[in-house]
């Protein structure tokens, strides 16, 4: 297994760890958005799909204040481009990925109603979260049995950097079984590297965007 398929599985095992222990008045939300870089920053910098998993529970019964946990996936770059390669001697044309991404693990606190029989709940969290950044880039070439073929791969970049995760938001229950969401977020990441080799070039970078949720009671 790969250092990047750990990373990926301890996140995973931390969120489904921390899900027997929800309250019995625990939700799950389900997020799709994107993630727009605000600020003059290069790596990381491209406006970026979201997509989160989040566990809420009420810390008492009709409790305003809920904690959650959640797990967050962005992609910031998926981009091919076609560049010259020599291979057995000839010069071919091969096609050059560059992925850019992060995985985030968040522990917070949220404030708003916890009933579901309300059609509109608003809702304001805040929280802090560990980010994996990771850049990878694949080189691969076209064979004359017309497959594509790797022969060059390299991780970039593959670190952990703090920040903080601020949102605002509302839920619609149109049955106390499911509701619809959406949330306006901003996000701050402390000392991410913005440079290769021995550069040690590091922003503080900002995030802003919109996601749209399902809401689901988990017991």
């Amino acid at each position: 297994m790969t250092g990047k398929q750990l990373c990926i599985t301890a996140l995973l095992l931390s969120f489904m760890a921390g899900a027997p222990s929800f309250a019995e008045q625990s939700e799950g939300t389900f997020a799709i958005g994107y993630a727009k870089p605000d600020g003059d920053f290069g790596r990381y910098a491209g406006t970026a799909l979201l997509l989160s998993i989040r566990g809420n529970a009420h810390l008492t019964d009709g409790s305003p204040f809920t904690a959650w946990l959640g797990f967050q996936f962005m992609q910031f770059k998926n981009e091919d481009q076609g560049v010259p390669y020599e291979h057995a001697g000839f010069h071919v044309d091969a096609t050059l990925n560059t992925k850019e991404q992060a995985y985030v693990l968040m522990l917070g606190g949220q404030f708003g109603s916890g009933s579901r029989k309300v059609f509109f709940r608003p809702r304001i969290a805040g929280g802090l979260g560990a980010y994996l950044f990771m850049a990878d880039r694949s080189l691969k070439i076209r064979t004359s049995s017309g497959e594509d073929e790797e022969v060059d791969s390299k991780t970039d970049d593959a670190r952990i950097r703090f920040g903080a995760h601020t949102s605002l938001g509302a839920d619609f229950f149109f049955t106390p079984k499911w509701g619809l969401g959406l949330e306006i977020f901003y996000d701050y990441v402390w000392n991410l590297r913005q440079a290769l080799g021995d550069t040690n070039e590091k922003l503080t970078v900002r995030y802003g965007g919109v996601a749209l949720c399902v809401v689901l009671p988990i017991q």
